[in-house]
């Protein structure tokens, strides 16, 4: 993924990556500088860090949220890292 395009698919793969692997925080799991959260209904799943939050609904449409677009770019690499790793 770049910052300029997020594929959606290798984001999910990620979350199922960290709610598999990840520890346990609260309601959320952490790996490797990732939160992932689902929401109680299933139908929304939130990756974040302390600078990014991007959340993905109901039929791949998703919300980025973030301060810079370095910011941006090192989440994604993040998402890479793990994607790659695990």
């Amino acid at each position: 993924m770049t910052m300029d395009k997020i594929e959606i698919r290798v984001a999910l793969s990620v979350f199922d990556k960290v709610m598999t692997n990840g520890e346990r925080q609260g309601e959320a799991f952490f790996l490797d500088g990732v939160y992932a959260m689902p929401s109680f209904d299933g139908y929304t799943v939130t990756l974040s860090d302390d600078k990014v939050n991007l959340s993905i609904q109901f039929h791949n449409r998703f919300n980025v949220e973030y301060d810079t677009k370095k910011s941006l770019n090192e989440f994604m690499l993040k998402l890479d890292r793990i994607e790659q790793a695990y």
